[in-house]
């Protein structure tokens, strides 16, 4: 069957933040915030002035597991870095977790749940079909291989 692949590098990752965020709110004392894609997970890294001082936090989003299809994998992340980046981004997730059952946040890690995604009846019977051939974080791109199952 067909397969449909995604690649996405660090330089369009950081446009979208730009106009997405950057450009379209108004967040006191932000600066900058930058995304690298390492080998060993996602680094999120925001330049900071807050009272007159400035700082640099960083977070890194580390895959601890990854899903094989789209009809019963998990995907599970772990938060490391800085503290109250960490702690923002897991409230980030528990909010989402309060509108979905396939995600969950707990102890700086986030779990989501591919068997527990409910959508629509179509889409789920599309994501029942899909398998996740490759997966993975490498040389500052991100790469997505989807085909259908046999």
């Amino acid at each position: 069957m067909g397969k449909l692949k995604i690649e996405v590098d660090e330089e369009f990752i950081n446009g979208l933040i730009d106009k997405v965020i950057e450009e379209n709110t108004q967040i006191q004392g932000l600066k900058n915030l930058n995304v690298q894609l390492r080998e060993d997970g996602i680094n999120f890294q925001m330049e900071v002035d807050f009272l007159g001082k400035e700082a640099t936090v960083e977070s890194l989003i580390k895959i601890l597991e990854k899903p094989e299809d789209l009809e019963k994998g998990k995907l599970r992340l772990s938060l490391t870095g800085d503290e109250g980046v960490r702690k923002i981004l897991e409230g980030v997730f528990y909010i989402l977790s309060e509108f979905s059952e396939a995600i969950s946040s707990k102890d700086f890690e986030i779990l989501i749940d591919f068997n527990k995604v409910r959508i629509n009846p179509f889409i789920d019977t599309i994501m029942k079909s899909i398998k996740i051939s490759q997966l993975q974080l490498q040389d500052g791109k991100f790469d997505l291989l989807i085909e259908f199952k046999n």
